[in-house]
């Protein structure tokens, strides 16, 4: 149901270096992140299948790092969020780390519902606040 391969609870920490999560089905999310921060540096999440919300990742009230060569591609969501979903009120949030634009390593939909998109490095540094409840592409 929530989390083909991982689920990720509230005060958790997902940290990604290497390997691959591929070919996983579930309703919503390969990987599942609730309450939680998941940090990527590497590895791939990669041909995963949804029948819900985020077909690599679904978020809900948390964060995401992403840093090094992490790779979101290939995944499919029936609703939305093929690549990543997020819903946040106040505490979700996305943030690419250092050297490069929004959405590195990520190909598909990134659907960010409240919190904000935030780049530093490559591109001076740039934030996207979005309105709860209200889905918006800063990109």
């Amino acid at each position: 149901d929530k989390g083909g391969a991982i689920y990720v609870g509230t005060n958790g920490t997902f940290n990604m270096y290497g390997g691959k999560i591929t070919e996983n089905t579930a309703v919503n999310g390969t990987v599942y992140v609730v309450d939680s921060t998941m940090k990527l540096y590497g590895g791939e999440i990669t041909d995963n299948t949804v029948t819900g919300l985020g077909g690599g990742v679904y978020m809900s009230r948390s964060s995401v790092t992403m840093g090094g060569t992490p790779a979101i591609t290939g995944n499919t969501a029936g609703d939305v969020g093929g690549a990543l979903y997020a819903i946040g009120g106040n505490g979700g949030s996305f943030d690419e780390g250092e050297g490069g634009h929004a959405g590195h390593g990520i190909v598909g939909d990134l659907n960010l519902y409240g919190g904000r998109v935030e780049t530093t490095g490559g591109n001076g540094g740039d934030t996207c606040p979005v309105p709860a409840g209200a889905p918006k592409r800063c990109f």
